[in-house]
């Protein structure tokens, strides 16, 4: 520690920053600051102006007092935002229709065809400035403005349906909540419109949004700036002139607008190891100095305000490159330290790469704090200061090597410099990509060596032939050809590196990531002292640390193995809205799933899937590469939907379903995708006994058979009482799932099951009015009841009298409208619950 403040004073309050901003949301509350702030500020006084105690005096006294000071400092900070963040949401009701009104702020694309705009809400806040995110189509958007103009300072007001954004609900899933802390949106307002729900209305192509912009634009008047009426202007230029999925590609790669690729290419990309070049970021900024080195060059020799004229050049393409595409925080994290380092340059002076880094992360957190949880500047950092470790490594090599003769030992060197710096990028950021992405490319190494330099070609080539077409269109057309040649090498090698396949990995946990990262730290150190004369000191601490990391990394894996060699079962209730879908983990990595969840209405006439977008990827990220069962409880589309893309994506041992059938679509596609894949959909009988180990096992206490209901009674069960009904037995308890069983099959199930005791259950039907609600309670004796229930559902589940009814009797309740997803463990000490959420939502 006293080396870096020492070293890199403004990379030791970046990381203090970064802390404090975590702080100020997770952990610290907002009224501790004013005390922990006062205590800060007297240390440093007394440190600053103390003569005759050598204990304030000290240096790393004031060092540490500085150091409190930042992190306390960047604490309040954020928590004082996120407390405003809190208090706009809470004004947010889902689904609500209502007048807004507010400054345009910007209008960009959007998924499908549709476009964003932004409303600033606030315009009072100083540097928290508060937007509402207005989805629409582009027809709809100019109906709207034509019905209700802006007025001339900007005001708009528009009628929408609004929606907060949801927290994380499963393991490692993408926080939406959080992302839009960020950037500032409150809410997601959908524009209300007279043509929403038209039968045969057909979906907007991306194309349509260039074909209304001049009218938005005319509409919109000086609302829009002048940067965002160029990237529009541009947006529209690359698409005219280039063919899909080349200008989807281009305008990725140029502008930041990613709304043109598909989720097909997305993945070709991700799984190919090059995903990094479809984002704006620190990359594509690098790509611009790279072709702006002859501008560097021919500054060196000059004076020196000669030269910071020269270099401001370079500096103003950077910063406006980076506005242009949005201004990402990983793209301005760039531009920042490429202005530092220019700046350096200019004035003679040598720049430290930690203090560029330490400047433009404290930089970007002043801004805002809550840049902290953004992926896109967690990865550039990460794979920046992987990088920053071993340049000089590398090119400590690099240059013995040029001295040889040989130019195959200097292009071998170069190569292999190159593809370690990759390495080391990939592995400094490998437990994010892990959770948010969950594989690996196999081939990235290939592939990166190939593709970012084509990359290179296509940024500058576009971005010359943009420039130049403004004051001269004929002279576009050379750079355009040669661009749209590297976008199409481009695109196959995405589609010939994801052919080559990627290992698919789990989320990391909180210890193998710091073991990850001690490790690392030592394969560093060990690099460091291996290219330099007398680096044996720092080759014996590279290769202690190493071992060490490697030992936490071992360790880091048993629990897993702990667990069972101890019985242990772990139930999670997902979170998928309203709906069901639950996995059991049984010892041995033994998996079963019930139901996959599903949408209906408005999403699920989009195309929404819940299983392909919520249910697959947790099971990716929790290391779920098999299930062994799967059971499906009844044919609705809440409970079956997701199962298709599970079959699909899965590897699937034993197939079974309710006796009851269904016709419909989603039903349909989960019996199709069982038969691809070789299997048959069983129906099982009620008593029926599958044992995943010796310790675990599966039991139908209802199958959905008519035959199991009494002959005579005039009973005729609906879908949801045909539900399948599961008893989980394990070493140190049960568990009890019963679908959307309603009133008549509870009843037959307690009728005809003489021992129901176990340690909890899922509440049946998303906790609807159940009657038998306390008998069922009495009978089972729970100490907990999960209820998968989504948030704001229309049928106002869970009802009152269910929660009475566990109340009463004493029983935790977790829901997953608030707490995203459940987990339920049966271990040697009884049962403990956690979810995914550390506190309710809604």
């Amino acid at each position: 520690m006293e080396a870096a403040t020492i070293k890199a004073p403004a990379l030791y309050g970046f990381v203090l920053g970064l802390a404090g901003a975590y702080a100020g949301v997770r952990i610290l509350p907002m009224t501790w600051m004013p005390g922990l702030l006062g205590c800060a500020l007297l240390t440093l006084l007394g440190a600053l102006w103390s003569r005759r105690s050598t204990l304030f005096s000290h240096p790393s006294v004031l060092r540490w007092a500085l150091g409190l000071l930042v992190l306390l400092a960047f604490c309040a900070a954020s928590a004082q935002r996120y407390q405003e963040f809190e208090r706009w949401e809470r004004q947010v009701q889902r689904g609500e229709r209502a007048w807004v009104s507010g400054t345009v702020g910007d209008i960009r694309p959007y998924a499908g065809g549709q476009i964003s705009l932004d409303l600033l809400v606030d315009p009072v806040a100083g540097w928290n400035r508060w937007h509402l995110r207005v989805i629409a189509d582009p027809a709809d958007m100019v109906a709207a403005l034509q019905a209700s103009p802006p007025s001339p300072s900007g005001e708009l007001r528009l009628h929408v349906r609004t929606y907060p954004f949801r927290p994380a609900g499963n393991p490692g899933e993408f926080d939406r909540r959080i992302w839009a802390l960020g950037k500032g949106y409150v809410a997601t307002g959908y524009l209300e419109s007279d043509r929403a729900g038209q039968e045969g209305r057909e979906e907007p192509l991306p194309d349509e949004l260039c074909v209304h912009w001049p009218e938005l634009q005319t509409l919109l008047g000086d609302a829009i700036g002048a940067t965002h009426r160029l990237a529009w202007r541009w947006r529209c230029a690359l698409l005219t002139k280039l063919p899909e999925p080349s200008g989807a590609l281009a305008v990725a790669m140029v502008l930041g607008q990613r709304d043109g690729i598909t989720s097909e290419w997305s993945e070709r990309f991700s799984r190919a190891g090059i995903a990094h070049l479809l984002a704006v970021s620190g990359l594509h900024v690098g790509f611009l100095l790279l072709f702006l080195t002859p501008v560097a060059l021919a500054a060196t020799r000059l004076a020196t305000w000669a030269r910071m004229l020269l270099w401001f050049v370079p500096a103003t393409v950077v910063l406006g490159f980076v506005t242009l595409a949005g201004s990402p925080a990983s793209a301005m994290r760039a531009g920042l330290i490429a202005v530092v380092a220019l700046l350096g340059k200019a004035l003679g002076r040598r720049v430290s790469s930690w203090q560029m880094l330490g400047v433009a992360g404290i930089t970007l957190l002043t801004l805002n704090p809550h840049f902290t949880f953004d992926l896109g500047f967690q990865l550039s950092f990460l794979a920046t200061a992987g990088i920053i470790a071993v340049a000089a490594p590398v090119t400590r090599v690099v240059r013995r090597a040029v001295r040889s003769r040989s130019l195959l030992s200097r292009l071998a060197t170069a190569l292999a410099g190159s593809a370690l710096v990759s390495l080391i990028a990939q592995a400094a950021t490998l437990p994010l990509v892990a959770t948010h992405f969950s594989y690996l490319s196999v081939s990235s190494i290939v592939t990166n060596l190939v593709a970012v330099p084509l990359g290179a070609i296509v940024v500058v080539c576009f971005l010359a032939g943009l420039v130049i077409g403004e004051v001269y269109p004929a002279g576009v057309g050379p750079f355009v050809s040669i661009g749209e040649w590297c976008a199409t090498q481009l695109l196959r090698i995405a589609e010939v590196g994801s052919k080559l396949g990627a290992v698919e990995v789990a989320m990391f946990s909180s210890a193998m990531s710091l073991a990850w990262y001690v490790f690392i730290a030592g394969l560093l150190l060990l690099i460091r002292g291996a290219s330099r004369a007398g680096g044996g000191r720092a080759i014996r601490a590279g290769r202690r640390m190493a071992m060490v990391g490697a030992t936490l990394l071992v360790l880091a894996t048993l629990p897993p193995m702990i667990n069972s060699l101890t019985g242990v079962v772990e139930i999670w209730v997902l979170d998928v809205g309203q709906g069901d879908s639950i996995l059991i983990r049984a010892p041995w990595d033994r998996h079963v799933l019930v139901d996959g969840g599903g949408v209906s209405g408005r999403r699920a006439a989009s195309g929404y899937d819940i299983g392909a977008e919520r249910v697959v990827p947790t099971l990716r990220r929790l290391g779920v590469r098999r299930i062994d069962v799967l059971v499906n409880t009844h044919p609705h589309a809440d409970h079956v939907q997701g199962l298709g893309a599970v079959v699909e994506q899965r590897e699937v041992g034993r197939v079974y379903a309710s006796w009851a059938t269904s016709s419909s679509l989603s039903y349909r596609r989960f019996v199709d995708a069982v038969e691809r894949k070789g299997l048959q959909v069983e129906r099982p009988l009620m008593g029926d006994r599958i044992q995943l180990t010796n310790d675990v096992s599966l039991r139908f206490l209802a199958t959905g058979a008519l035959d199991e209901w009494s002959v005579g009674t005039g009973v005729s069960p609906n879908l949801n009482n045909r539900s399948v009904a599961v008893e989980v037995t394990g070493r140190h308890g049960r568990f009890l799932l019963f679908g959307d069983s309603e009133e008549a099959a509870i009843q037959r199930i307690l009728t005809q099951e003489p021992d129901l005791r176990a340690s909890g259950f899922v509440v049946p039907h998303h906790g609807a009015p159940l009657p038998t609600m306390p008998t069922l309670v009495r009978a089972v004796r729970p100490d907990v009841a999960v209820i998968s229930v989504g948030a704001g559902n229309a049928y106002g589940h869970p009802s009152g009298g269910v929660l009475n009814a566990l109340n009463q009797r004493g029983v935790a309740i977790w829901r997953t409208d608030q707490l995203g997803a459940v987990r339920v463990r049966l271990h040697p000490r009884g049962v403990s619950v956690d979810g995914v959420r550390d506190h309710p939502e809604g």
